[in-house]
């Protein structure tokens, strides 16, 4: 790929941009009265004034960690200890009582040191915008669906994707960049300005299917008179007599099944979707305009009485999931399902398959035995057609607007581009002004691609998609004044990002010229304006996402041989629970202790299958259920995200829920398990209760600092089984024994149930507010928490602990406070 210099070096100038951090922030101190009693009990003698044995002093050893080199000291001695190599076999090993107390001082600080030495490593990178705030910049501007897999991809960080630190660039990054920028560019100006057409509805007809079917089954039955006639293999064109009986083996299985398929009663007017090599699924399609969405339709209806799982559609479009729906309709009279599909940008087709909502590569036989149906049909679902209406338009896209409205004003195609070139600029620049040397170098690329002869769309190209590419749109710059205070205009960015993750619309760039934004009741106005767009689903998508690790969720790996029932609708219907759960508490304001208990889930009917609540729906999608009194559902712990991130993926995890709830709602974030320690090993041949299995990492010096406080938390959830299912028995060997939910906290408050489990942390919700208040800001600022932050964070929590921490003015108290305001 060929481009030119000036254009890279312009990139790369961008990039080299840094600030550093004071390294006196970086230092942790480590307690003396901890560990040199310890080190001059059991480790002075070898590693000392007398003997220093591997080159290592420990009485002279710095208990300041300020520096990589002095960490890395400290680090290798706790991986001697989590080993047991230290002391050798010789020498007295200390008790549990003396190592657990350095084992945790150690962990605990050098995960801290390491915090703080990575941020100040000498250079922090600017704020580079991330996949989500791409994909929805793109959708602002040219009113397109990018596919998140064509955006460059995120770095791996334990932080937010907002972090400025987080974020790497390369050119690998600039061409990917680049080449999906022309992409984009190259749809918005072949559909600038072309008709838009009215709304036509396309109708599949089963006859298509039914008619290959014929005709295999015609195939099969001329050749099995064939062989009934005595026709020889050549006449049969068959190899040998092994591949003929093959043949009449499989007749049945091929061409009877088929025969038998299309003798059920309604075979001529639609599609049963069975789970054979008949048919899988229903499926269309019709051609699409990327500015536009279509209005799917879903005539079904149920065979017979399925088992409730059953009577589940997936819907995808080009193999991707869309929608999951109940089909509450007969054979007789098929109900119609609608669902919207927006197709993408590079999408010149709208390609649907409908099919029973079941794990894909398990076959039916096991699929009815794991969900408990014995008498299941093949077939539990009925497609009489479908519709795709459309196409149905939005608003005109701003880039539309735009390119129009100069098109239309000139005929001169030189300073036509002239302008596109500096208004298109200004507006991804984020209403700064660009250099007028950097647009003269646009425009005479775009003369000079005009000379070779291309037409003028093809022309604008490559300028348009090196603005797109350019450091003034893929990084956020900010200016301030000289008490590092950030300018409106900075301010109404930071803002649209935090709230939309995209620049700010037209509404929001008005305040900030006319330096309304640093009144604190237009501030208010604005965000509860911004928060009442659509664009705020952002918020909720982009932040809570990642405060509640759903990461971690997508990667559990669950068999489906074993859970049929965890199907692909349930985990992407489990995963939307949990950001519109957060999008509910933000729009209505509600408290944030509803994340430990609520008397109300936000589900969709999958969800409500799942969780066996007998509520009814109609046309929404997801929407707040009202629970019955003694369910154990409400907040995060009774949301099967939360409880299966809380598995290894074959059992639940009170360790791993310890873990989540320590880190996320006692603010309490427990360390990284130890390098090199042995895995924890079943101590007997005989089946163990979960409780029994994780006792024994309490067993362990190595294990017992950390498992002690965690351990015991995590049993609080354990009614729950790692699908978020109730029980109250879990299976030991092939006997069912109790569930124990006895547990404490770290503060020694026990609980022997669900309700005193919550109850407790309800006791200590600050903690939560304290979790959610530091993510949110670190998300919102986009960098990295440092110790003089705190105070910050303390007057933010005060000022909505009166209102028992609400989410709504969380958000408000976070943008009107001044350190929102500074760089």
């Amino acid at each position: 790929m060929n481009f030119n210099l000036p254009v890279i070096g312009l990139f790369l100038l961008g990039c080299s941009q840094f600030h550093t951090i004071n390294a006196d922030v970086a230092s942790v101190e480590l307690n003396p009265k901890i560990l040199k009693p310890f080190l001059e009990e059991h480790c002075v003698a070898c590693h000392g004034e007398k003997k220093e044995k591997g080159d290592l002093r420990l009485d002279t050893i710095s208990l300041s960690i300020n520096n990589n080199d002095t960490a890395q000291h400290w680090q290798e001695i706790l991986d001697a200890l989590n080993l047991g190599d230290m002391p050798p076999e010789d020498e007295p090993m200390p008790k549990n009582e003396e190592l657990e107390p350095v084992l945790d001082h150690l962990t605990t600080s050098l995960v801290l040191a390491k915090k703080r030495l990575t941020e100040i490593g000498g250079e922090v990178v600017m704020r580079r915008i991330n996949q989500r705030e791409y994909r929805y910049t793109m959708e602002q501007i040219f009113g397109f669906k990018v596919p998140e897999e064509l955006v460059p991809e995120n770095a791996e960080t334990d932080s937010y994707d907002t972090v400025g630190y987080n974020q790497y660039f390369s050119t690998y990054y600039f061409e990917r960049y680049f080449e999906l920028n022309k992409s984009i560019l190259e749809q918005a100006l072949k559909f600038s300005g072309k008709e838009r057409s009215k709304p036509t509805i396309v109708t599949s007809q089963p006859e298509g299917i039914n008619k290959r079917i014929k005709g295999y089954i015609k195939d099969y039955d001329v050749k099995m008179k064939m062989i009934d006639n005595g026709a020889t293999l050549k006449e049969l064109d068959l190899p040998d007599e092994k591949q003929k009986q093959m043949f009449i083996d499989r007749y049945d299985g091929r061409a009877g099944s088929r025969k038998r398929y299309l003798e059920q009663p309604f075979a001529k007017k639609g599609i049963y979707l069975e789970n054979s090599n008949i048919i899988r699924h229903a499926s269309m399609r019709t051609s699409s305009d990327p500015r536009a969405y279509y209005k799917l339709r879903v005539y079904a209806g149920l065979n017979e009485k399925p088992h409730e799982l059953r009577k589940y559609i997936e819907i995808k479009d080009s193999n991707k999931s869309v929608d999951f729906l109940k089909v509450k309709g007969t054979l007789e009279e098929p109900q119609s399902h609608e669902v919207m599909i927006i197709p993408n940008y590079n999408q010149d087709r709208v390609n649907i398959n409908v099919s029973e909502n079941k794990p894909e590569n398990v076959s039916l036989k096991k699929y009815l035995k794991n969900i408990g149906d014995k008498k299941g049909l093949p077939a539990s679902i009925f497609i009489e057609r479908m519709e795709i209406e459309g196409p149905f338009y939005n608003e005109t896209s701003v880039f539309e607007s735009l390119y129009l409205e100069m098109k239309n004003n000139t005929s001169d195609e030189s300073i036509l581009a002239k302008k596109l070139i500096e208004e298109f600029a200004n507006l991804a620049f984020r209403h700064r002004s660009p250099d007028q040397g950097y647009l003269d170098h646009l425009f005479s690329i775009f003369q000079n691609k005009m000379k070779d002869g291309v037409d003028f769309e093809q022309a604008i190209l490559d300028p348009l998609a090196m603005i797109l590419t350019s450091p003034s749109f893929l990084y956020i710059f900010e200016e301030t004044n000289e008490n590092g205070v950030i300018t409106n205009h900075e301010l109404a960015n930071r803002l649209s990002h935090f709230l939309w993750s995209c620049s700010p619309d037209k509404t929001l760039q008005k305040k900030a010229l006319e330096h309304k934004l640093y009144d604190e009741v237009e501030l208010k106005r604005e965000v509860n304006r911004m928060l009442s767009h659509t664009y705020s689903e952002a918020l909720s998508e982009g932040f809570m996402s990642q405060w509640s690790t759903l990461k971690r969720f997508d990667d559990v790996p669950i068999d489906l041989e074993k859970h049929s029932n965890f199907n692909n609708g349930i985990r992407l219907s489990a995963r939307k629970e949990v950001i519109h759960f957060f999008d509910t508490l933000l729009s209505e304001n509600l408290s944030l202790d509803k994340l430990i208990d609520s008397d109300f889930v936000m589900i969709n009917e999958l969800l409500a299958t799942h969780y066996g609540l007998a509520e009814s729906f109609s046309d929404e999608k997801f929407k707040k259920v009202t629970l019955p009194k003694d369910s154990p559902r409400g907040g995060m712990f009774g949301q099967t995200a939360f409880l299966s991130m809380g598995s290894n993926g074959e059992r639940s995890s009170p360790i791993i829920r310890g873990a989540l709830i320590m880190d996320k709602f006692l603010h309490q974030p427990p360390p990284e398990p130890p390098a090199n320690v042995p895995e924890l090993k079943q101590a007997s041949d005989k089946p163990m209760s979960i409780r029994d299995i994780v006792n024994l990492h309490q067993e362990k010096a190595q294990c017992g600092s950390c498992h002690r406080k965690m351990d015991p938390i995590g049993f609080g959830l354990e009614n729950f089984d790692l699908l978020g299912l109730w029980r109250d028995r879990e299976l030991v060997g092939k006997k069912k024994v109790e569930i124990n939910a006895l547990g404490h906290f770290p503060n020694d408050k026990e609980f022997s149930n669900l309700n005193e489990f919550k109850q407790n942390l309800l006791d200590q919700k600050r903690k939560l507010a304290r979790s959610i208040t530091e993510g949110m800001l670190t998300y919102a600022l986009g960098r990295n928490l440092e110790f003089s932050d705190s105070q910050a964070i303390e007057e933010i929590l005060n000022s909505i602990q009166s209102e028992n921490y609400r989410t709504k003015d969380l958000v408000l108290n976070i943008v009107c406070h001044p350190i929102f305001k500074k760089q």
